[in-house]
């Protein structure tokens, strides 16, 4: 079954939300020494920052390469789970009694990792992701901390240590650079969906909407110092676009009862006490 657009949107709005708290985790991680976890972190900021605008690409371009094969992905996955599990299950958020052939599967799971960093490398974004290999990219950094040093042979009794291509201090300084800059990734993906028309995505992301279910669904997750930073970061990007998102406005999804509109509010209200 062919991705439908809104669905290639909202998996858009949710990726950049997910960007928005591992940014606000690798930074407060990082205040707190915690280098290592810091990378990682800093690392899928970039990657689902990367996966966001691709989703957004594709709900515009269902046609072309990279969407095909986010499509193909997912349905190869969609097989292998129906041969799998039970015929029926319950979401987990909110009960509802599901049959897995008739659920379709979140396009950002058919995205590859490799992927992410060869199509940013042709937005503002440049290659900061970069890829396996490449010293001093985000991508490298994570390896590195995840897998090296490694152990190898030489000769039948010599074991050397190999892949320390990174000092402790430089490794820091890299780190470093790439927070400092993560704020503005934020500010170039905006301008990259307003400049690709991907109008739909960036009108959802400045309203009420995604602070009350992306951005809500996923602080539940977080800590009140990373939920605290991720609105923080949240926020600039809305004030640098004009958009007060403190304040309650007219819902993005119309049709909604007096009770229905009564509850939202609430919520906002609840969310936005919170996060004060």
């Amino acid at each position: 079954m062919p991705i439908r657009p809104q669905h290639w949107e909202s998996s858009s709005s949710l990726s950049f939300a997910r960007s928005l708290f591992h940014a606000a985790e690798a930074k407060e991680l990082l205040h707190g020494a915690f280098i290592a976890a810091s990378a990682v972190e800093a690392y899928y900021s970039l990657f689902h920052l990367g996966a966001s605008l691709i989703l957004a690409y594709c709900s515009l371009n269902p046609g072309t390469a990279i969407c095909r094969g986010i499509q193909n992905k997912l349905e190869d996955r969609q097989k292998e789970r129906t041969k799998q599990a039970p015929q029926t299950g319950c979401c987990a958020t909110c009960g509802a009694s599901l049959q897995r052939d008739q659920v379709e599967l979140d396009p950002s799971e058919g995205i590859a990792h490799r992927r992410v960093p060869e199509f940013l490398a042709n937005t503002l974004i440049g290659g900061a992701l970069g890829g396996s290999g490449v010293h001093g990219t985000l991508m490298d950094m994570r390896e590195f901390v995840s897998y090296a040093p490694r152990s190898v042979r030489k000769g039948v009794t010599v074991y050397l240590w190999s892949g320390c291509h990174y000092t402790p201090e430089e490794f820091s300084l890299h780190l470093q650079k790439h927070l400092t800059q993560i704020t503005e990734f934020f500010f170039e993906a905006l301008h990259w969906l307003k400049a690709k028309s991907c109008s739909v995505v960036r009108k959802r992301l400045l309203t009420i909407d995604f602070v009350l279910h992306e951005f809500d669904a996923l602080s539940t997750y977080h800590n009140e110092d990373v939920r605290k930073s991720a609105f923080r970061l949240y926020c600039s990007l809305c004030e640098a676009q004009k958009v007060d998102c403190r304040t309650y406005r007219d819902p993005f999804t119309w049709g909604l009862s007096e009770e229905e509109e009564q509850s939202r509010r609430q919520g906002f209200e609840e969310i936005m006490a919170s996060l004060s």
